[in-house]
């Protein structure tokens, strides 16, 4: 079993500043992948509350950046999914899908997973149409693409993808919850069509193309479209925490051995600049704990 000092779930903006800093104490380290580097920082259109970037950064960019930071440092990655996490003794004990970890503090970066639509039609049969984060499609070009949700996600991911192609953004109510921003680009482009009081009823798959039946204000109309792109929420992603080691959660985080930071702590406020920041804060604790017990 590899032995660490420390161990980092998740390679967002927050496990990666935690690991750049704690490189920097000396202390080795192991990060967890399960995806790709950056997180759910590879979907954003746009950032441009980042501070060094005046004319704002693309989410892709700004990722390569990370990753290239990231790769200075002299932890190891691995690209394995945290399945369970423990507290024995003194260690944590990590199980991946692959190997079993032991080390003696903890960050959790593991960030969010998104809620999923439970609707007649979503199933296998149409994996490769049907998608909860932008990025694998966002080279697409002239294709007809619908959006659920009315947050800042589903209204970037609209502009992220309007460029090539016809984009619809279907909203269940009447309220949208996205930045008065990205409500005024989307209004102001005419490749992304805007609709309230919509829900979606079922969904087929039509040779190459999936067929949509939505209920508009009691109306149902349908159509066909290349791809459906779903932004109704996310939650933290902790599935590989269970109700042991949420027992033992409370006296590990008050003696600075496990921190939980970013997305996955962070409810609704889920920007790069805080999840950074709380990156560092963490791994400058934990270097004040390793130090008292040393």
């Amino acid at each position: 079993m590899a032995e660490f000092e420390t161990a980092i779930i998740g390679a967002g903006p927050a496990g990666i500043a935690a690991t750049i800093q704690l490189q920097r104490f000396g202390i080795r380290t192991v990060i967890f992948e399960r995806n790709q580097i950056g997180g759910l920082l590879i979907n954003a259109n746009l950032i441009e509350n980042y501070p060094g970037f005046p004319n704002g950064i693309t989410g892709k960019r700004l990722v390569g950046l990370m990753e290239k930071h990231l790769n200075r440092s002299d932890s190891e990655i691995h690209f394995e999914a945290v399945v369970k996490v423990e507290y024995v003794g003194s260690d944590f004990i990590i199980q991946t899908t692959e190997n079993e970890f032991k080390c003696g503090s903890l960050v959790i970066a593991s960030g969010t997973k998104p809620r999923k639509l439970a609707i007649s039609g979503l199933d296998s049969s149409n994996k490769d149409r049907v998608f909860y984060e932008v990025h694998p499609i966002t080279d697409c070009e002239n294709r007809r693409i619908a959006i659920i949700g009315a947050g800042d996600a589903a209204f970037d991911y609209a502009l992220n993808l309007a460029g090539n192609n016809e984009v619809s953004v279907s909203n269940r109510s009447d309220k949208r919850v996205c930045l008065p921003l990205l409500w005024h680009r989307t209004k102001s482009n005419s490749n992304i069509e805007y609709r309230e009081n919509c829900l979606l009823k079922d969904v087929q798959l039509k040779e190459k193309q999936l067929n949509l039946n939505w209920i508009k204000n009691k109306d149902e109309f349908s159509e066909e479209v290349d791809y459906l792109l779903i932004a109704i929420g996310r939650e933290p992603n902790i599935d590989f925490i269970d109700e042991n080691f949420l027992l033992k959660s409370k006296d590990l985080k008050k003696n600075g051995l496990l921190h939980f930071v970013g997305d996955v702590k962070n409810g609704n406020f889920r920007q790069t600049s805080i999840a950074a920041g709380q990156g560092t804060y963490a791994a400058m604790a934990l270097h004040q704990t390793l130090k008292r017990k040393s």
